[in-house]
């Protein structure tokens, strides 16, 4: 078993009961970050510090019983370290300090309650990170996927940087249901974190920093000193020394770049963000990209998409090295018919990152089909176009009507849909079949965005779409 990890909260907490003052000390609802996954305890410092003649010690008490080295002498103007453990897993602590005084007095001096130990996720973007466009559903979201051990701090929708119930920690919802934005995760991100809370048996803190309509260079780090969403966001996660322990980051972002007349411009920005998330992320090791569906069928949708689908690495995820997997939407139900989706939508959203991170982050073997499936090469063979998968054992299904989501470009300009579609779960590849006597094909496309509200065509046998992709060049 490894030690518990020593962290201190960067929230200093005030108590003036007989003098005392506390820095560090454990607030309500607290999560603390362990250092590794496998870790079974952290252990909390904290410092307290005596003004008052008539304090003799401190006692600190874990759910109603004195810690061993309790009670610790004090002098006047004098500073104490204390330390406590806090399990990692489904059991909440409470933390009582109390001054002891020479005339036998007892006055408790600092508490709280709730306090876990657990890991911590990012969620950013847009408004499909955000996650909240229908409230008649946060009801629902919250009955289906709200859970006491998923935490935050401050809220998304929060709009007061500087307020300290933005720096403060809130047990996390949905979205505002109930009228208020502390608290404020989104749905997918919720969903997510109850299935990593009811798999692993461990409590999540997400901090979701998405701005709805923010176009990508608006989640860069200011360099003029001023304070944007970047620097909002990792305002929440200092005020809780949180930043050193975030495991992985979700972006759902694209949909108010469509009309960057150079979509390599997007490119470039999130290699700078992801730079910018691994200075402040030392242990970050996986980068989650959501392709955006798109709001309607321009051009720059298409080309986006594809600068995004192309950001995929296998390298496998290490800490200041992380990989990046792009999950697709074009599998995805509720679709809303603008550029966001119901509840339905977002909760299969929620499931499918965290069967990412069950594998990716808490090790777990034998999860097949978890990723979107994606194209590596396309062929021509006679009238077909064999598409090969970039992993071969993923299991397709292909549905007759997504023939028309293919769009085949010829040397001579003109652009075809196939006639037939089928695919093969044995080898991972997809047959289309071209009309009889077609040119030679340059390249290839697939949208995924045809049927009623973008119905689910080509998936996995997990229910994930493949990813959009365009003028994919034919070998």
């Amino acid at each position: 078993m490894r030690p518990p990890r020593r962290i201190a909260s960067a929230l200093a907490v005030a108590a003036t009961a007989l003098g005392v003052t506390t820095d560090g000390f454990p607030t309500t609802h607290q999560l603390y970050p362990r250092e590794t996954i496998g870790d079974t305890a952290v252990t909390v410092t904290f410092r307290a510090t005596s003004a008052s003649a008539s304090v003799s010690s401190l006692t600190l008490k874990i759910d109603g019983t004195a810690t061993p080295e309790s009670p610790v002498s004090i002098r006047p103007q004098q500073t104490v370290a204390m330390t406590a453990s806090v399990p990692v897993g489904l059991k909440a602590s409470t933390f009582e300090l109390t001054a002891n005084t020479s005339s036998g007095q007892h006055v408790v001096v600092a508490a709280a309650d709730d306090v876990v130990a657990g890991d911590v996720f990012v969620v950013t973007g847009q408004s499909n990170a955000l996650a909240e466009k229908h409230p008649e559903e946060f009801d629902l979201v919250q009955h289906d996927a709200a859970s006491p051990w998923i935490r935050t701090v401050g809220g998304m929708l929060y709009k007061a940087p500087s307020d300290p119930a933005n720096h403060a920690w809130q047990i996390a919802k949905g979205g505002p249901f109930d009228g208020s934005t502390l608290g404020t995760v989104g749905e997918w991100a919720l969903r997510m974190a109850r299935d990593v809370v009811d798999s692993q048996h461990v409590p999540i803190a997400v901090l979701n920093g998405a701005k709805g309509g923010l176009a990508i260079s608006g989640l860069l780090p200011r360099t003029d000193g001023g304070i944007g969403n970047f620097e909002r966001l990792m305002g929440r996660l200092d005020a809780q020394g949180l930043a050193p322990s975030v495991r992985a980051v979700f972006l759902s972002q694209g949909e108010a770049d469509i009309h960057d007349q150079d979509p390599s411009l997007w490119h470039g920005r999130f290699d700078t963000l992801r730079s910018a998330w691994i200075a402040a992320f030392p242990k970050l090791a996986h980068v989650y990209v959501t392709q955006i569906r798109g709001c309607n069928e321009v051009s720059g949708t298409n080309a986006i998409r594809e600068v995004q689908r192309q950001l995929a690495t296998t390298s496998g995820g290490t800490a200041g090295n992380p990989d990046i997997q792009v999950m697709s939407t074009t599998g995805m139900t509720g679709f809303d018919g603008g550029c966001h989706f119901y509840y339905a939508g977002y909760q299969q959203l929620g499931h499918w990152y965290a069967d990412l991170l069950s594998h990716d982050v808490y090790g777990v073997d034998g999860v097949a089909n978890i990723g979107a499936p994606a194209v590596a090469t396309i062929a021509r063979a006679n009238d077909d176009l064999l598409l090969t998968l970039a992993n071969a054992g993923d299991a397709v299904t292909a549905d007759s009507g997504s023939r028309v989501d293919f769009f085949v470009t010829t040397t001579k300009g003109a652009i075809l849909h196939p006639t037939a579609i089928s695919a093969t779960s044995t080898n991972g590849v997809i047959r289309l079949t071209l009309p009889k006597g077609s040119p030679a094909v340059k390249a290839v496309s697939f949208r995924g965005q045809s049927g009623p509200k973008g119905h689910p065509w080509i998936t996995n046998a997990h229910g994930i779409g493949l990813l959009a992709f365009e003028a994919v060049a034919v070998q």
